[in-house]
């Protein structure tokens, strides 16, 4: 009944699969029995892999439940993979350094108290839109500057160290609910709100690049990567399941692009 519940986001997801399994037992949800389902949905839809790796990612939230609840032994989607065969549908936004400072800058006089510190947040540390939107102040120890996020897309839990600079912001934030950003109206900070408010501040900057959230997480490994750092801990950042995915999507950088490489 929560209106702000990420379950309304996925209610298409969650109709098809209850229409498919309600009438069997949990116990057989098995990994053969359920990659069948993704199979069924591909045929009649047209998805592409990604797609696939979409749906697989929302329901991923509820295997887990079933999981810790012990009703099911094992995640049965842990064995099962899609390809990422098709590119994606929309050119990737990269902003540099300097650009994504201005940004903040530009940004920071638009909307100080709610978007700003969103963004500001989203750029530090790498992370989707939706685990920072969802972060509730019970995650973010200031003793130690962590930010534990809970709310991920493949459902594990990490944790990133927060900068001195993002630790002050953080902390001068008003703290009227569990959840970290909210807006002007004293709810949580929605996905809507936070695009529309991108929109706005590119139609008053028209020399601003098109960039959206997940823009800033691709940026953030870029320049990381651009100032020599390592792979690996890219993947952890990020919370990608595999370094394959880390590389698949960031390999591409040259070592021509690095700056300043200086081991010693």
């Amino acid at each position: 009944q929560d209106p702000h519940s990420p379950v309304r986001e996925r209610k298409n997801v969650f109709t098809a699969f209850c229409n498919s399994f309600n009438h069997e037992r949990v116990s057989y949800l098995t990994a053969p029995r359920v990659k069948a389902w993704f199979l069924e949905m591909q045929e009649q839809n047209e998805y592409c892999e990604r797609n696939l790796n979409a749906i697989k990612s929302l329901l991923n939230h509820f295997f887990k439940f079933l999981v810790t609840e012990r009703y099911l032994k094992e995640n049965p989607l842990d064995k099962i993979r899609f390809a990422r065969r098709c590119p994606p549908t929309r050119q990737r936004v990269i902003l540099s350094r300097l650009e994504i400072i201005s940004m903040l800058e530009t940004l920071k006089t638009q909307s100080p108290a709610i978007i700003y510190p969103f963004i500001f947040t989203l750029t530090h540390i790498g992370a989707r839109r939706d685990e920072i939107r969802c972060l509730k102040w019970n995650d973010v120890d200031f003793a130690n500057s962590l930010i534990h996020l809970r709310f991920t897309k493949n459902g594990k839990a990490r944790s990133i160290k927060m900068d001195t600079v993002l630790r002050e912001l953080l902390q001068s934030l008003p703290k009227t609910h569990e959840r970290v950003f909210m807006n002007q109206f004293g709810r949580p900070l929605s996905a809507t709100q936070v695009d529309d408010a991108l929109i706005r501040l590119q139609k008053k900057v028209p020399t601003m690049k098109r960039w959206r959230c997940h823009d800033l997480r691709h940026s953030f490994a870029y320049n990381y990567l651009k100032q020599g750092g390592d792979m690996y801990r890219l993947q952890a950042i990020l919370g990608h399941r595999s370094i394959d995915v880390t590389i698949d999507l960031y390999g591409q950088l040259q070592a021509v692009d690095v700056d300043e490489l200086n081991l010693y």
